[in-house]
């Protein structure tokens, strides 16, 4: 017993230590991994989340691959993983698939799976099915409504994603700094730039989101569809000075 814990105990240290620095310690880490002879669905969860998490989507599916060959049995935090490693490849194919596991070992009803999915059908290219699944989900958190808010405005469609947002400021959700990234891009793909400034200027100190780098950068290309290139110019020299 005491030599099981130990094995696990060093396993999950190595998978944190990957998160940290994957490419100093990922041949190490795999090495201990796949010697260890007690590996469980938290050790296999935490190696493939190190991967996803540095951009190895194609080793993440396939080390899933491997757990399922081994007979380990995915939980929901499994499937948030691999269903944002499908979504890192841009592989619809592969995400239905997994949506399809997903529901068959009773996921789907989980946020985190929830929210995995809308992430996965947002950038793979079906929106609508990212749709489907926040209409279904009776639980949200922020990174519900941020992921489809900002999967619209990725997808040009700028007034379902403030439409979107609209909604959820009628419920306790309080706005983010992803969460105005989505809706200054949404303005501007719908080309309104004075509704751009009122949340770039009063709506975001309203709720407390100081701007960075990123909603500047909306704004400067709000400016810039809207034909308005002097204070695009102007934002520009703002932000690099």
């Amino acid at each position: 017993m005491q030599h099981w814990l130990g094995e696990v105990k060093k396993l999950e240290d190595f998978a944190r230590d990957l998160s940290k620095n994957m490419s100093n310690l990922s041949p190490n880490a795999r090495k201990v991994f796949d010697m260890s002879r007690d590996r469980n669905v938290v050790s296999w969860t935490a190696m493939l989340s190190a991967y996803s998490q540095h951009g190895f989507f194609e080793e993440t599916l396939k080390l899933f691959c491997s757990m399922q060959s081994n007979g380990i049995a995915p939980n929901e935090s499994t499937f948030s993983v691999i269903l944002n490693a499908s979504a890192g490849l841009s592989s619809l194919g592969y995400g239905y698939s997994l949506h399809a596991l997903a529901e068959k070992k009773g996921f789907t009803g989980h946020k985190n799976v929830g929210n995995s999915l809308i992430n996965m059908y947002s950038k793979t290219g079906d929106i609508e099915a990212a749709n489907k699944i926040f209409s279904s989900m009776t639980n949200r958190d922020i990174i519900t409504w941020n992921t489809l808010i900002c999967g619209y405005a990725h997808h040009g469609l700028g007034n379902k994603s403030l439409a979107l947002f609209q909604e959820m400021l009628k419920t306790d959700e309080k706005p983010s700094h992803v969460t105005f990234v989505g809706v200054l891009t949404a303005c501007g793909h719908s080309g309104n730039v004075e509704l751009g400034f009122h949340f770039f200027h009063e709506l975001m100190k309203q709720k407390g989101v100081k701007p960075g780098l990123e909603h500047y950068t909306c704004i400067i290309g709000l400016l810039s569809k809207a034909g308005r290139l002097n204070e695009a110019k102007d934002c520009n020299t703002l932000v690099t000075n």
